[in-house]
C-alpha cells in the first residue's frame, strides 16, 4: 500500500463516519503522504526495483531449476543407464584382437617352424550368453527401479512446489506487514497533526504532542523492521527460484475449495512419494523372493576366427574355434547367503518405510483438513474484529477531537487497529497456505493465478 493511499485511508475513517474536521483536500492528503514516505525512506525502498514474479512464474522456475529436481532427474538417467548395463550382460558381444609377437629366433621342430620370430595374429571373438537367469532378472527389475525414480522425481517436484509456495506466501505476508506498518505511521502522523492543532488552539497540551510524536517514531521504526523482514522473505523466494537476488511476489494464488476429508484421504492414492515407496517395497520383496537365482548355472557360447602370418605348426594361416561354457556355482565363501540376507533386510526396511509414510500422510491430511476449516473460521472472525477496530479508532478520534475522549484512548484504539490488521492478514495467509498444503498433500495442487492478491484489509487498496 502506498503512503498516499494509507494516509487517505487513515484520515478517511473520520470522513466515512461524518467527521467534518477530518475532511481535507485530496491534493493536500497526497502531498502529506508523499512527505511521510520520503522521510521514512520510501524513496530508497522504491529504488530497489526488485524483479516481480507471479505465482505461476515462481512455480515454473522452482520446478524447472530446483537443484533437487535436477539431481532427481540425474538419478533417473543413472537408473536407465543401469538397465542398459545389466542388459549387456546377456547380449552377444564381439571383440577384435590384433597381436604382434617377437621372439629372439624362430622356434623350429624338425624342419618346420613351430613359432616364428615375428608373427601377426588377427582374430575376432564373439561371445553369446545362452542361459543367464540372474542377468535376465536384474534387467527386468532395473526397469522397475527406473519407474521408482520417475515417481521420486514427481515427489521432489511436489516438495519444491510446496517450499516455493510457502516462500511466496511469506512474501505476501511481508507485503501486508509493510502496508499495515505504513498505515500505522499515517494514523500516528494524523494524531500528531491533531495534537499540534489542539495545542495551537489552546485546547491541548505539550504532553499530547510528545505522546503523539513518540507513537509516530515507534511506528516509523516498525515500518523499517517490517521492510527488513520482507527483504528476508524475498531473499528466500529468490533462492528457491534460482534468481540472483531477492524476488518480490506479484499477485496471489487462489486455492481450490477444500475437498471433504474422505475425498482428501482418497487423493493419497495417487501421491508420488507414496507410489515411489510402495513400488520400492514391492521391488525389494520381489528381489528377496528370487534369491535362488544366485544358485542357478549359466551357459555361454564363444566363437573365434583368426588369421596368422606367417602360419605355424600351432596356428595355420586361417581358422576358427568354438566353445560352450557351463558354469555351476558351488562355493563362494558365503557371499550368496549374505546377499540373500541383505535383500531380506532391504525388503523389511522398505515395507516399514512405506507403512510409516502412509500412516503419517493420512494423519497429516486429516490434521490439515481440520486446520483449513478452523483457519477459515478464524479469518472470518479477524475480519469482523478488523471492522470493529476501525470503527473504534474512528470513534476514539472523534471523541478526542471533540474533547470528550483522551489521547490515551486514541493511541490504544490505533494500536488495536494495527493489531487487528496484522491478525487479519496473518489469518488470511495462514488459511490460504493451509489450503495450498492440503492440495499438494492430496495430489490436487492449486491452479496458478495471476490475479491481484485479496487483501485482508480490503479498504487498504481503495
Amino acid at each position: 500500500m502506498s503512503a498516499n493511499r494509507a494516509l487517505a485511508l487513515g484520515l478517511g475513517l473520520g470522513i466515512c463516519l461524518g467527521c467534518p474536521r477530518a475532511r481535507a483536500d485530496e491534493t493536500q492528503l497526497q502531498a502529506k503522504a508523499e512527505q511521510i514516505a520520503k522521510r521514512d525512506g520510501g524513496e530508497d525502498w522504491a529504488k530497489l526495483n526488485l524483479p516481480k514474479m507471479t505465482y505461476a512464474e515462481v512455480l515454473k522456475r522452482a520446478v524447472d531449476n530446483a537443484p533437487e529436481v535436477v539431481s532427481a532427474e540425474a538419478e533417473l538417467r543413472r537408473a536407465e543407464a543401469e538397465v542398459v548395463r545389466t542388459r549387456s550382460a546377456w547380449l552377444p558381444s564381439l571383440n577384435g584382437v590384433l597381436t604382434y609377437s617377437r621372439l629372439d629366433a624362430d622356434r623350429v621342430v624338425g624342419d618346420r617352424i613351430a613359432s616364428p620370430a615375428n608373427a601377426i595374429n588377427l582374430s575376432a571373438l564373439i561371445t553369446v550368453p545362452i542361459v543367464m537367469p540372474a542377468s535376465w532378472y536384474n534387467t527386468a527389475r532395473g526397469g522397475d527401479a527406473a519407474r521408482v525414480k520417475r515417481a521420486q522425481i514427481e515427489d521432489v517436484k511436489r516438495r519444491a512446489v510446496l517450499a516455493v509456495s510457502r516462500a511466496y506466501l511469506a512474501v505476501l505476508l511481508g507485503q501486508e506487514g509493510v502496508d499495515i506498518a505504513e498505515h500505522a505511521v499515517v494514523l500516528s502522523q494524523d494524531q500528531l497533526s491533531l495534537a499540534e492543532a489542539r495545542t495551537g488552539e489552546g485546547v491541548g497540551s505539550r504532553l499530547e504532542v510528545v505522546r503523539a510524536e513518540r507513537e509516530l517514531r515507534t511506528n516509523r521504526a516498525g515500518v523499517r523492521a517490517r521492510r527488513a523482514e520482507l527483504v528476508e522473505a524475498q531473499r528466500a523466494l529468490g533462492v528457491l527460484t534460482q534468481t540472483d537476488g531477492p524476488v518480490d511476489a506479484l499477485g496471489q494464488t487462489e486455492p481450490k475449495a477444500s475437498p471433504p476429508l474422505a475425498e482428501a484421504l482418497d487423493g493419497l492414492a495417487g501421491r508420488a512419494d507414496l507410489l515411489a515407496l510402495e513400488r520400492q517395497a514391492e521391488l525389494d520383496r520381489d528381489r528377496a523372493a528370487h534369491n535362488y537365482l544366485d544358485y542357478l548355472p549359466t551357459v555361454a557360447a564363444s566363437g573365434q576366427i583368426f588369421y596368422q602370418n606367417p602360419p605355424s605348426v600351432n596356428f595355420p594361416e586361417t581358422g576358427w574355434q568354438m566353445q560352450v561354457l557351463l558354469t555351476v556355482p558351488i562355493y563362494q565363501g558365503g557371499r550368496r547367503r549374505a546377499d540373500a540376507e541383505t535383500r531380506r533386510a532391504d525388503a523389511s526396511q522398505s515395507q516399514a518405510e512405506y507403512r510409516r509414510a502412509n500412516i503419517e500422510a493420512r494423519a497429516e491430511v486429516t490434521a490439515i483438513s481440520m486446520q483449513v476449516r478452523e483457519l477459515e473460521g478464524a479469518y472470518d472472525e479477524t475480519r469482523s474484529s478488523l471492522e470493529l477496530a476501525r470503527e473504534s479508532q474512528s470513534l476514539a478520534r472523534l471523541a478526542f477531537e471533540a474533547g470528550t475522549g483522551t489521547q490515551i484512548e486514541l493511541i490504544e484504539a490505533q494500536r488495536n487497529l494495527k493489531d487487528a490488521e496484522t491478525n487479519a492478514a496473518l489469518a488470511q495467509i495462514s488459511w490460504i497456505g493451509a489450503k495450498l498444503v492440503l492440495g499438494l498433500l492430496t495430489n490436487s495442487p492449486a491452479e496458478p493465478s495471476d490475479a491481484p492478491p485479496r487483501r485482508a484489509n480490503p479498504s487498504a487498496t481503495n
